[in-house]
Order: structure tokens, then C-alpha cells, then sequence
């Protein structure tokens, strides 16, 4: 869980009634900075769906509960699959990993392995 200090200030932006809403909304967004602050994964990854629409440029905002990414550039991932766990291993935990054919799946529920929330990035789609 995130401190609920955080939490109650980041509630002053996200419009959301409930703090687990809240809380996700600001695990989302700190996700966010922290995937695209990171020069392989930026350079790999687009931000797509629904929660980039409303997160980047429609108004009224829309509650989220994942990250839509897209790998643009086809090839082998496990270089971008490292970047990731480096840049969100260390607040989220260890993710749990699906795959199926085209798509992966990173779902982490940090209450187990950190103090964070719980973050889905799904579906992370292999073009």
C-alpha cells in the first residue's frame, strides 16, 4: 500500500470517490514516467488505448486500471523485458509474466513484495 499521505495528495488531482482508485490512478501515472524516463524502453514502447486517450488528451477523465503498450519495433524483447523489471522491479515487485502468442502480460500486486498497489500493464503486444 502506498502511504496514505500520498495518497490524500494525489487525491487533490484524481477525481476519483475511492482511495484504491486513487492509489491506482497514482501508481498508473508514476509507472508511466518511470517507463518513458527510461531510453530503451521510450524508444521501444508506445503508450496506446483507452487510458492514453484520456491520461493525454480527452477531457472528462476516465478511471484506469492498465497500461496499453505496444512494442513498435519487431525483434527479440528480452533486452526490453530487462529495462522494464529495472525500471519498475524496485517499487512494484516481482511481476507475474503471461504469454500467449503475440502478448505479454506483466500483472503486479505489490502488497506482497513492496508497499506499492497493484499495477496490470496488459496487453504489452508484440507487432
Amino acid at each position: 500500500m502506498i502511504p496514505l499521505d500520498f495518497i490524500s495528495e494525489w487525491k487533490k488531482i484524481a477525481p476519483w470517490p475511492e482511495t484504491d482508485q486513487v492509489e491506482q490512478d497514482l501508481l498508473i501515472s508514476r509507472a508511466l514516467v518511470e517507463i518513458f524516463r527510461h531510453s530503451v524502453v521510450a524508444k521501444n514502447l508506445a503508450f496506446c488505448g483507452g487510458t492514453a486517450l484520456y491520461k493525454l488528451y480527452l477531457k472528462p477523465v476516465r478511471y484506469s486500471e492498465d497500461i496499453d503498450l505496444v512494442h513498435v519495433h519487431p525483434g527479440p524483447i528480452g533486452s526490453l523485458m530487462d529495462a522494464l523489471k529495472e525500471v519498475l522491479n524496485p517499487w512494484l515487485g516481482n511481476p507475474k509474466r503471461k504469454q500467449s502468442e503475440g502478448r505479454i502480460t506483466l500483472e503486479s500486486d505489490p502488497s506482497q513484495d513492496s508497499d506499492a498497489g497493484h499495477l496490470r500493464l496488459a496487453p504489452f503486444l508484440l507487432l
